[in-house]
């Protein structure tokens, strides 16, 4: 829960210093040799996957690393950010081990990526 925590903090630290979006994702990568990643989303209103924050962090992900996703809104609430199918190939391709993700404040979902399809919701 605190790499979401650490996540949400970025996602609305960007936020804040950009005023056209209502929300924002920060994803948070381990990688095998402890070192941290962190990427949020492109700032413009880009549709493009590879503007997510999940892709752009996923460039220097290692193999069996775990993945860290929030989205915040302006008022710092947490919402749902399971990644996009687009996104949830690249974390299959990349050979990430689980993915965290936000669905609301005091809630998060768990992906076991080697071991099952994703989660429905």
């Amino acid at each position: 829960m605190r790499l979401l925590e650490f996540a949400a903090a970025r996602a609305l630290r960007g936020l804040r210093s950009h005023i056209q979006k209502n929300y924002l994702l920060a994803a948070v990568i381990v990688r095998k040799d402890g070192a941290i990643v962190v990427s949020t989303n492109a700032v413009t209103q880009n549709p493009n996957p590879s503007a997510h924050a999940e892709a752009r962090a996923l460039k220097k992900a290692d193999f069996g690393a775990e993945l860290y996703v929030a989205r915040v809104i302006r008022d710092g609430t947490w919402v749902m950010a399971k990644p996009c199918k687009t996104c949830q190939a690249l974390i299959r391709a990349k050979g990430i081990r689980k993915v965290y993700y936000t669905i609301s404040t005091d809630n998060y979902g768990v992906w076991d990526v080697q071991s099952s399809k994703y989660p429905e919701e």
